[in-house]
């Protein structure tokens, strides 16, 4: 009797398992079809879509974990799709001349995007009852959202995300810190 109690209860968490993977494998297409837009806009095919499939295995991977690491992941798509924007405008404009001065804008509009889509995971993340786990989540998934557009570039464009979504963790370090008494 004992046994089958058991053999069914590990049925039903692998069937729960299953579902819940099910359901973070379909809720993670999106991903996928942002990356072959992206391909298709700045006419490249390998780095958006070989970054487009590592954000797809993050986000199944993040909403199969589920609770705050899950719940980052729409946000971050979504807040994303700043910095992959700025990334991709930045490729069709690639410098920037005032008089005899000709700079790159790729890196500085990359930075821009991460800064605002970092900023604006901080803002929801301090509102939530674990916000350094749902910044980290959400903060990766946009990352490497804005890092669809802006891997076409070089590194320094991605460097510069990187550094504006960290310098945008700051106030939720901050803030999540409990005082000691």
């Amino acid at each position: 009797m004992e046994t089958d109690a058991n053999s069914l209860k590990q049925r039903a968490r692998r069937l729960y398992e299953v579902g819940r993977l099910r359901g973070a494998l379909g809720w993670s297409i999106p991903a996928l079809i942002l990356a072959a837009l992206v391909a298709l806009i700045v006419r490249q095919i390998s780095i958006p879509l070989a970054i487009g499939v590592a954000l797809y295995a993050a986000s199944v991977g993040l909403l199969w974990w589920g609770r705050a690491p899950g719940r980052g992941v729409l946000p971050g798509l979504v807040y994303g799709l700043v910095p992959l924007g700025a990334a991709v405008i930045a490729n069709f404009y690639g410098h920037a001349c005032v008089g005899a001065d000709c700079l790159r804008v790729c890196t500085l509009t990359c930075f821009g995007g991460g800064l605002v889509a970092g900023l604006l995971i901080a803002r929801l993340s301090v509102r939530s009852p674990n916000p350094i786990v749902l910044f980290l989540s959400a903060a990766s998934v946009a990352l490497l959202t804005g890092v669809i557009g802006g891997a076409c570039m070089g590194v320094y464009p991605v460097i510069g995300m990187a550094i504006a979504i960290g310098v945008a963790f700051l106030p939720v370090a901050l803030r999540s810190r409990r005082p000691t008494s």
